[in-house]
């Protein structure tokens, strides 16, 4: 607890460092501090390889934090712990018994999840329902497209009713109308008080629903609030630098009025620059390669035609002259008589 209001989850000061092949150290994420309250939608952004998974790895237990705490529910992270029953976890890259239908699967997921009998098959029907899939529900999962399997997998994260619902990419094969469920359906969840993590590099997505935003960058939070004050704030260049303009219409905006100031000239002018830089290490690097081929192209030609063999085969001078490329066959019968024997 936190004054009045009840911290979800907590990250406090994790580190989490890998090795390479070599041995190496990789440092995927560095002093990561950050707080869930209740009923609030928490949206982690950032570009590919920020960090983000591997956060999430460590607030499920999935991952040991080289350095710090994780938390959930004001107890320490656990592999195995009861607490792990009322967290709904939508990975990334979701797979699942493909032989199973959806209303199997979701079967198991309940009996895992520890959901009693008699209110199993309701909660059953009530993912289904929530996720769009109800027709779907005696279908096999190998017979689902991407963006099927997508609301299957969230299907499964909701199963239960959680306390805290974390979502790696949750709109990643989905279509427009898939997102647009997906958002009404996250907004339902948090005024039932439930807390949502969500992580995406889009976005598009995480500022039409999130109530706070943190933004990762190599491994490190650089910014953490509303919308608008990081945007306002020095987090708006690894925004503009790691997403491109059209992810978000706040970030379009703001770009278009930057370029249009008095730094838009020399911009220009480098971008210019380093075109033309471009270019003409491409025609040197073409015409070297030209050249090259030519000469070679040349050698051969001049080396086939000195071994070509001259006038009659049956030349006697030729049969020794090693340089004719012709070999010398004695005669079957062989010995100084010679003839056809």
């Amino acid at each position: 607890m936190s004054g009045d209001v009840e911290l979800v989850a907590e990250l406090a000061n994790v580190s989490k460092v890998f090795l390479d092949g070599w041995r190496r150290e990789v440092r995927a994420v560095a002093g990561l501090t950050l707080c869930l309250r209740r009923g609030e939608i928490y949206g982690l952004l950032g570009p590919n390889g920020a960090g983000k998974s591997t956060a999430l790895h460590c607030l499920l237990g999935l991952l040991r934090p080289s350095q710090g705490t994780a938390k959930l529910f004001g107890q320490s992270v656990e592999v195995g712990a009861p607490l792990f029953q009322r967290v709904g976890y939508m990975p990334e890259d979701w797979t699942a018994y493909d032989f199973l239908t959806v209303a199997e699967m979701l079967e198991v997921f309940a009996d895992l999840h520890g959901v009693d009998r008699t209110r199993r098959r309701a909660q059953v029907r009530q993912a289904l329902d929530r996720s769009g899939l109800t027709e779907h529900a005696n279908r096999r999962l190998r017979r689902l497209s991407k963006g099927m399997r997508q609301r299957a997998s969230l299907a499964q994260a909701i199963l239960g009713e959680p306390d805290l619902l974390i979502l790696d990419e949750p709109t990643k094969e989905l279509d427009p109308l898939g997102r647009r469920d997906v958002r009404v359906l996250l907004g339902q969840l948090a005024q039932n008080g439930v807390t949502v993590l969500l992580s995406s590099h889009l976005l598009s997505e995480i500022e039409t629903v999130c109530h706070r935003i943190g933004v990762m960058h190599r491994g490190s939070l650089v910014a953490e609030g509303e919308l608008d004050s990081i945007l306002a704030g020095s987090a708006s260049r690894i925004l503009r630098f790691a997403l491109p303009p059209e992810c978000s219409p706040q970030l379009a905006r703001r770009s278009s009025q930057e370029m249009s100031g008095a730094g838009a000239q020399q911009q220009r002018t480098r971008s210019t620059a380093i075109s033309r830089t471009l270019r003409s290490s491409v025609r040197r690097s073409s015409r070297s390669s030209l050249s090259r081929y030519v000469s070679k192209t040349t050698s051969l030609r001049s080396s086939l035609a000195h071994d070509r063999p001259s006038g009659n085969c049956s030349n006697a001078s030729s049969k020794n002259d090693p340089k004719s490329g012709l070999f010398s066959v004695p005669p079957i019968g062989g010995g100084s008589r010679g003839g056809r024997p």
